[in-house]
Order: structure tokens, then C-alpha cells, then sequence
């Protein structure tokens, strides 16, 4: 690699090790009961309270945390769309250069959380990442990818800014309902509200396999979509990509 493959990808992943270090730091100095470097409390959800009791501090938490994920996924997509035309001329095929953008997207999103989690691993107070610490990575992780999936597909489909900020509305209103209801399939997020941890949560491996079916229709739909025509118009696509 040159000299200038060398600054670009330097230039590329800049902001995701900026992100892990402000993002440690951040939850590092969260205040809780626990140790803030501790998984179930960082990643795990928001407990059952009982008597509808809405955590709003843990609530922010939850959402503080999957918005800053949110937040990086539009600011990868926006940074895209300046470069679109000239890696769709040079990919020539809408399939080819939608795995590469899907994947790329993902891949960067995953790099960060687990780089995040592995410093919150180091510094944390556990002996060892067993079973449970295992499982709360792995129910949040697919949890993770489901929305940032739904972020790439729809920013080809609609081009809205709009939606990073309807996915967080929806998280904090289905942890409402998920509460007000006594249903913890509206929080399919928290490994608090699953059967691994609680004997009347939601069950963990199901909603893993609906999550992966989410993600794999997100990224089969597009090209679907295309060869439809239901995107032939939009303006961002040319002609040259069929």
C-alpha cells in the first residue's frame, strides 16, 4: 500500500477510534449503583421495576448509547453519498456496490462497539467474560445491526434524515409500552427483559433469529426493489447500474 492508501485509510477510521475513546470515557463516568464498566449495566437493559415504574435516568442511558450508534451510522451515510456516483460508474452493477456499501456500513458500526466493549471488558471489575457477559454482547450486538441495517436500507429508499430520529422515538416508546404493558418483546434489545436473564422475559433466540431475518431482508431488498424498477428514479442512481 502507497502513501496515500495509507492517509486514506488512516483518514477513513480516524473517527471510529476517536468514537471509542469518547465513548469509553462517557460511560466510564456514568453514574449507577454498579460499576459503570460493568456489561449488564452498560448493555443490558433497564430491569423490571414493577408497579409501572418507568426508569427515566436508565432510559436516557439506553438511549444515549444507541443513539450515539445511530448517530454515527447517518454521519458514515451522509460522508457516502458524496462519493455515490463515482462507486456506482466503477462497481458498474447495483449489486455489487450495495454488498460493499451494506457491509462497509456494518463493518465500521461493529468495529466500534466491539472495540467500546472490549475496553469496557479491560477496565471492568469481572474476573472473565463468561456465559452471561457473553450473552448480553450477543442480544444487543443483533439488536444493533437490526437498526443499523434498517438505517442503510431506508436512506436508499427514502432519503430522510428523519429516520435516525424516528428509530429513537421508537426504542423509548416501546420500553414505555413494554412497561406499561408487561410485554417484553417491545424491548427486544435488553438482555434484562430476556429469558436469560428473567423467567418472564422474551425469548432470547428467537428474537435473535428475527432480528438476522430483519437484517437479511434489508439487505436482499434493495437489489430486489432495483430490478423491480421501484428505485429506477431516484436521484442519486444512473443509468449505468442495471
Amino acid at each position: 500500500m502507497d502513501r496515500r492508501g495509507r492517509q486514506k485509510v488512516y483518514a477513513d477510521w480516524r473517527p471510529v477510534a476517536v468514537s471509542v475513546g469518547l465513548m469509553t470515557y462517557l460511560m466510564r463516568i456514568w453514574p449507577g449503583e454498579r460499576k459503570a464498566c460493568d456489561l449488564c449495566f452498560l448493555l443490558g437493559g433497564i430491569e423490571w421495576q414493577g408497579n409501572g415504574y418507568i426508569d427515566l435516568l436508565a432510559m436516557g442511558k439506553w438511549l444515549f448509547l444507541l443513539g450515539y450508534f445511530i448517530l454515527l451510522t447517518g454521519i458514515e451515510l451522509n460522508f457516502y453519498k458524496k462519493t455515490i456516483y463515482f462507486s456506482l460508474y466503477r462497481h458498474e452493477e447495483i449489486k455489487r456496490w450495495w454488498r460493499r456499501h451494506f457491509f462497509h456500513i456494518q463493518g465500521k458500526i461493529s468495529a466500534v462497539f466491539f472495540g467500546i466493549t472490549l475496553i469496557w471488558v479491560i477496565l471492568g471489575e469481572q474476573t472473565g467474560f463468561g456465559t452471561g457477559e457473553f450473552q448480553v454482547v450477543m442480544v444487543y450486538y443483533a439488536h444493533l445491526l437490526c437498526l443499523v441495517s434498517l438505517m442503510v436500507a431506508t436512506d436508499i429508499m427514502v432519503q430522510t434524515r428523519a429516520v435516525a430520529g424516528l428509530l429513537i422515538v421508537a426504542e423509548g416508546f416501546g420500553y414505555v409500552l413494554s412497561v406499561n404493558c408487561q410485554c417484553a418483546w417491545l424491548a427486544p434489545g435488553m438482555y434484562v427483559r430476556s429469558q436469560w436473564y428473567s423467567k418472564n422475559g422474551f425469548s432470547a433466540p428467537v428474537v435473535l433469529m428475527l432480528e438476522m431475518l430483519m437484517i437479511f431482508l434489508c439487505y436482499a431488498g434493495i437489489p430486489f426493489l432495483w430490478r423491480k424498477g421501484y428505485l429506477e428514479e431516484r436521484n442519486w442512481m444512473n443509468g449505468k447500474c442495471d
